[in-house]
């Protein structure tokens, strides 16, 4: 008689995840055998493309349906395989808008709104280290500058998209300047100059007076420095500002 060893073939099995388009698809062997030890995987993804390795990722380049194949050989050369059909979804597609276009600090609150009502946003980045989950939120920027604002978002089946947009916070200038003035040294009105919001931010400024010739009775380089009216007649007079 001839005694004949017969060895187990593998059972095979695996799960994946990750099956949205542009994101990497992880293929996780789960095979097991008896008294023995699996040496071999090979992975045919239905695309045309192949791969070994007990847990592997793959990019698919379009969406659909794909006859995912793996066959698992043991030590002994014994070899089964499995076959599962995987489902490759389309990207959501992110987009928000916001008001007001041109925000100021003076008015820096912004509206932002999500522009696709069936993806729900994970988290708005608001790149000032402050961050939101609401659906519609506002937010406050407490300085100028520009912000490069994210919008993260998923969908019923779990895929992820993001959009960034820019937000610019400007500087806002704010300035007055009186009428008239009466320089009579009572302590009421006695100076003339203009006065503003943010008026250190000027990289230039000059400040000048001209009577009704034309000619400069006052100028200034310097903010904060007023014109006190002396050696002058009272009249009209024209400022500019440069």
């Amino acid at each position: 008689s001839i005694l004949v060893k017969v060895h187990p073939h593998p059972k095979i099995d695996f799960t994946f995840s990750g099956n949205c388009i542009e994101n990497a698809t992880q293929f996780i062997d789960h095979s097991t055998i008896v008294a023995d030890s699996l040496v071999n995987y090979l992975w045919n993804f239905g695309d045309g493309q192949l791969g070994n390795g007990s847990s592997i990722f793959h990019h698919y380049q379009t969406t659909g349906f794909y006859n995912v194949d793996l066959s698992v050989t043991s030590s002994f050369g014994c070899t089964d395989s499995i076959t599962k059909t995987i489902q490759i979804l389309p990207k959501p597609i992110a987009e928000f808008s916001y008001n007001p276009l041109h925000a100021t600090i003076i008015n820096p609150v912004i509206s932002f709104t999500n522009e696709n009502a069936f993806l729900t946003p994970i988290i708005w980045d608001f790149n000032d280290s402050n961050f939101s989950v609401l659906d519609n939120p506002t937010h406050e920027f407490r300085y100028p500058g520009k912000f490069d604002v994210m919008l993260v978002v998923i969908d019923s089946n779990n895929c992820i998209d993001s959009i960034e947009h820019p937000i610019n916070i400007f500087y806002e200038f704010l300035l007055y300047t009186p009428n008239s003035f009466t320089p009579n040294n009572d302590g009421d009105n006695d100076i003339f100059m203009p006065k503003g919001y943010r008026m250190d931010k000027y990289e230039a400024y000059q400040f000048i007076i001209y009577n009704k010739w034309g000619e400069i009775v006052f100028e200034t380089k310097r903010i904060g420095e007023p014109w006190y009216g002396n050696n002058v007649q009272s009249g009209v007079y024209t400022w500019a500002i440069i």
